[in-house]
């Protein structure tokens, strides 16, 4: 029973953290640290990021991403590193389909440990009306989900509204487990051109 808890309590270690001593550590070599690539290198898009995590990251702990707007067009891409919290966030726009004076699409933040193991996503969706000068906000939601096994949990409030000549949509929330928490705000935008943007 005792065996059976200290692993338990090393693989939530795992969850919380995203490392272990590898094998590679204890004999004096460096193992794969996230933030250090992608301060060293120009990731372009989210394939790409995935095709580095699946080169350097053990398949077992990879998170198994099959985004219900996959199908949609990658608008942008973007990586920022907490130092603080020793973690990497990728922040990707897809746009659907629209039509004139319509404008939808999703923006997803993705959060890694610095050794590349998947902690949780937020994702917010938006429609937007815009033409002549005007922009405003027709629909928003978003969800909070966690990688698969991980601990952390939250309930996301979602809004909407307008700042400036821009219309957005928003999920903000604390994510938390055992006492840690983990803020974020992901907002989608949207200017009277039908150009969406995030931050």
């Amino acid at each position: 029973m005792k065996k059976l808890l200290s692993l338990l309590m090393a693989g939530m270690f795992v969850l919380l953290y995203g490392r272990v001593c590898s094998a590679d550590e204890i004999n004096g070599t460096d193992a794969f640290n996230l933030i250090d690539y992608c301060e060293t290198h120009d990731i372009k898009s989210r394939t790409e990021f995935q095709s580095i995590l699946e080169l350097y990251v053990p398949q077992s702990e990879l998170e198994n991403v099959s985004y219900e707007f996959s199908e949609y067009e990658e608008e942008s891409f973007e990586i920022s590193i907490d130092y603080e919290e020793q973690t990497v966030s990728t922040i990707t726009i897809y746009s659907a389909e629209s039509t004139r004076g319509t404008r939808s699409g999703s923006a997803v933040q993705d959060v890694y440990s610095g050794v590349g193991i998947k902690i949780y996503s937020v994702t917010v969706r938006g429609t937007f009306t815009y033409g002549s000068g005007n922009v405003s906000t027709t629909s928003a939601s978003g969800s909070f989900d966690p990688a698969t096994l991980s601990p952390w949990t939250s309930n996301p409030t979602i809004s909407s509204g307008k700042t400036g000549s821009k219309a957005y949509a928003r999920i903000s929330g604390t994510a938390t487990w055992l006492g840690n928490t983990s803020s974020y705000c992901l907002t989608l935008t949207c200017d009277t051109e039908g150009n969406l943007d995030s931050y």
